[in-house]
């Protein structure tokens, strides 16, 4: 059994309501994980990884994104390399107010699609011995997404609460 914790960074800036650049510093720490004492019998040392990108939002419903995949790398493509660099693209398009589709390409080989469902429950008032206590404001977020390539498949599900 072995575990590790992983630490990463990142910040953007909105130039305007429709630019924004960020970067990602992903495992500054560079966490180990040992896998000796498993049939593996070998130990991974993550490497830090930057990740630089920008997102233009032409209104209020679409995303447009690119970013490099550890831009450290000179490597970009080259299939020869383990580790390779790459550049991401993607779309998000709101299409109601609850359904959001996804699509994008992850360096040369891989693709992906998916989906985003959110949501706000409505909450009735409630007065308790004369005092009035006003419903939560609560948004849910329900997202998919499958990242393909020649055949294979990974289902990425995320969950998340907006108070």
């Amino acid at each position: 059994e072995t575990d590790s914790i992983g630490y990463d960074i990142g910040i953007l800036h909105n130039f305007d309501e429709h630019f924004t650049i960020g970067i990602l510093i992903q495992d500054v720490n560079k966490p180990e994980i040992d896998f000796r004492t498993t049939p593996l019998n070998q130990k991974y040392k993550y490497v830090r990884n930057f990740r630089p990108g920008a997102a233009w939002k032409p209104d209020d419903k679409t995303i447009f994104a690119v970013d490099w995949y550890d831009a450290t790398l000179d490597n970009i493509y080259d299939e020869d390399v383990e580790g390779q660099s790459s550049v991401r693209i993607g779309f998000e398009r709101w299409v109601t107010p609850v359904l959001a589709i996804r699509a994008g390409l992850y360096g040369r080989s891989f693709h992906t699609i998916g989906f985003g469902l959110r949501g706000s429950p409505q909450f009735k008032t409630v007065e308790i011995s004369g005092m009035t206590e006003q419903p939560t404001n609560v948004e849910f977020q329900l997202d998919y997404g499958l990242l393909e390539s020649y055949g294979a498949g990974t289902h990425l599900l995320s969950f998340g609460a907006r108070f």
